[in-house]
């Protein structure tokens, strides 16, 4: 019997730099690096930061190789 795995939609959200410790944002980046390791090409993402303001760091998008390489810089 061949299971079907269904897309998944993630939105990661965390505080920006400035207002929060540096060891929850290296959670978050190492969070991250995982998911990039165990996420799939149809799989879709997006980074919003906040502090006083949100602001989208990456969009809604598509996983793909390319994708995830770009979210690397991110």
């Amino acid at each position: 019997m061949m299971m079907m795995m269904s897309q998944a939609s993630i939105s990661l959200s965390s505080d920006s730099p400035s207002s929060a410790p540096l060891s929850k944002l290296d959670r978050v980046k190492m969070f991250v690096e995982l998911l990039i390791k165990t996420i799939r090409n149809d799989d879709m993402l997006s980074v919003v930061a906040f502090g006083t303001t949100a602001r989208v760091v990456l969009p809604l998008r598509r996983m793909s190789d390319e994708a995830k390489v770009g979210l690397v810089a991110v």
